[in-house]
């Protein structure tokens, strides 16, 4: 908890870095210089600061982004980091702890002092630099008036610490669509007032704590990818600084204008957000397996005889006065009518569905050329997400299915059996990829150096006795064993 009283610091029990050592970095002076940067980092090891310092900017930019905050400049809350230890240190105590401090000019400061040791997590880490980020937001509601802060403490709500963590990283990785897959397909993410309600987050299992971060990731992309929605979301996080207790379901209506004009409320719009989570984006494409399974079904025609009737049936007709446009539109479906008895004649509509391949069993069908302009289509939309392997394959598939539809069969035959077997030859070439790397990578993974060999040798032969010292302290710390064995 942020513990921050005004002109005091919380008082925190590890070593502070001198003010010679702070100077070397950035200016302590009170009162923001026009170069000041927000964030100061201090370890005692240059190597640990810089990699650390690099790992928080990193992180603060992606979360301001987040926010709508572009300029690294606009700033108002100075925050420090300070790293104690190395990762020799054995664990004990908080590995964490933030404080707060107001200075003569009324501004205020945030400071977090992190242990570093042999137990170290980056996650918990990470997670507490979000922690500090949020409260940095809250505390813009003090800033104008800072005399107005009264409460000793405030934490930022658990949903915005684990789906802010879990968010910038899907974002980070171009937010694509496999990666709420399998939680949009078992349907059970949180509902909003789930999220909200649920406290003790560090009591959940490994399964539920996994389905509340990805429920809370989806809830705060929705937030901050709403229409202003940094700006509204800052907003929030400061009304929940002055009233912690606040119903969030109702901030959510205050400050988020989308989820007022939802005619089915919060949970219309909550199911909105899950189906665009699952999207996939335009640099996304199919894997070999979902590329072949979609070139089948790009390939199939369909007929029904009931959907061949109705067509004829539904034929418009032109009134009487219209004799003109009768003549002209007789004339027109004689023309037609010739055309196609003079390629191939038209057959009784019948239900059929098969490959485009089949074509001697639907030609002649009812609208048969524009079921397999269709396919063609349907491989060109295909070719833009297909597994790169298959787009040439499936531009040949949309040439071939157009030769079909104009009649032009002389190839057609040889062309298809062609295609099929580039298709196998593919699928045998990932195959076989697939195995060689997964042998490599039994096989082949990096060998134990010879560093401890001589030790291992020395317990498999304990019969072998190792040489003996002849000095003093040997010789009677022998004589010590045998009178204990005695």
């Amino acid at each position: 908890m942020l513990s921050l009283s005004l002109g005091a610091v919380a008082a925190i029990a590890l070593p502070r870095p001198s003010a010679a050592q702070e100077a070397t970095s950035e200016s302590e002076v009170i009162g923001r210089s026009a170069t000041e940067a927000q964030l100061y980092v201090w370890a005692e090891h240059l190597p640990l600061k810089m990699r650390f310092a690099v790992y928080i900017r990193t992180l603060q930019t992606d979360f301001r982004h987040a926010l709508g905050l572009y300029d690294s400049d606009d700033w108002e809350v100075k925050l420090k980091v300070h790293l104690h230890g190395d990762g020799r240190a054995v664990h004990s105590g908080d590995d964490v702890m933030i404080g707060g401090e107001a200075h003569a000019d009324q501004r205020f400061s945030l400071q977090m002092d992190v242990k570093i040791h042999d137990r170290f997590e980056m996650s918990d880490f990470r997670a507490q630099i979000l922690r500090l980020l949020l409260i940095e937001q809250m505390l813009q509601a003090y800033l104008e008036q800072p005399e107005n802060f009264k409460t000793s403490k405030f934490e930022p709500p658990a949903w915005l610490i684990h789906g802010f963590d879990q968010y910038l990283h899907h974002r980070r990785l171009g937010k694509p669509s496999y990666f709420y897959d399998g939680f949009i397909e078992s349907n059970q993410l949180l509902k909003v007032d789930e999220i909200l309600q649920l406290e003790n987050v560090d009591q959940l299992t490994p399964t539920s704590l996994a389905l509340f971060r990805a429920s809370s990731a989806v809830l705060v992309g929705a937030l901050c990818e709403q229409r202003d929605g940094g700006a509204s979301l800052r907003a929030l996080l400061q009304e929940l600084a002055i009233a912690p207790d606040s119903n969030c379901s109702v901030l959510f209506r205050k400050h988020f204008p989308a989820l007022r004009e939802t005619g089915g409320g919060i949970e219309k719009w909550w199911a909105l957000q899950l189906a665009s989570v699952s999207q996939q984006q335009s640099f996304e494409y199919l894997s070999p397996e979902e590329t072949e399974k979609m070139i089948d079904q790009a390939m199939t025609v369909r007929f029904s005889a009931q959907e061949s009737r109705s067509a004829e049936d539904n034929e418009p007709e032109l009134p009487q006065s219209h004799k003109a446009g009768r003549q002209l539109l007789d004339r027109f479906k004689a023309k037609r009518q010739e055309r196609k008895q003079n390629r191939i004649p038209e057959r009784e509509a019948v239900d059929f569905q098969g490959h485009v391949s089949e074509y001697r069993k639907y030609t002649g069908l009812p609208n048969w050329q524009k079921k397999v302009q269709g396919c063609a289509t349907n491989a060109s939309l295909l070719e833009i997400k297909a597994f790169p392997l298959y787009r040439k394959l499936l531009r040949r598939y949309s040439a071939v299915c157009n030769k079909i539809a104009a009649g032009d069969l002389a190839t057609v035959d040889a062309e298809l059996a062609q295609l099929h077997q580039r298709r196998q030859q593919i699928s045998a070439s990932l195959s076989s990829t697939r195995d060689y790397l997964n042998h490599f990578e039994a096989t082949r993974s990096p060998k134990l150096s010879d560093a401890f060999d001589s030790y291992f040798r020395f317990i498999e032969t304990p019969s072998v006795n190792p040489s003996q010292p002849g000095d003093a302290i040997h010789r009677a710390m022998d004589r010590v064993e045998k009178q204990i064995a005695q």
